[in-house]
């Protein structure tokens, strides 16, 4: 069941929709689009792909003025530098906190 939010206040502008979708065990996706007190950009377009490091994924950010939409494909997961592999975590570890966070 995909987490929905509206109308979420920050320090640097209003977050006005947010909502986090489990696709798998390890993997979520993230939309969001944010309203910033400031324009910080004209116009940009940003991608970025990580991986075997935290919360690994793709991340599709695009910006005009003051409005920010930005799409994300993660891994839930933290990566063990010393082991060079994934910490294991049971299902839903800490999923149940990364929620109640989500839910305001």
């Amino acid at each position: 069941m995909p987490i929905i939010n509206f109308m979420k206040r920050y320090p640097v502008g209003l977050v006005v929709f947010e909502a986090n979708q489990r696709i798998s065990r390890n993997k979520f996706t993230e939309l969001e689009l944010t309203w910033h007190r400031k324009a910080w950009c004209w116009c940009g377009l940003w991608m970025s792909w990580t991986c075997n490091s935290d919360h690994s994924g793709i991340r599709l950010a695009v910006a005009l003025y003051k409005l920010d939409f930005e799409f994300n494909l993660y891994d839930h997961r933290h990566w063990d530098d010393e082991k060079d592999q994934w910490e294991e975590c049971p299902d839903d570890c800490d999923l149940k906190d990364d929620n109640k966070d989500s839910k305001g």
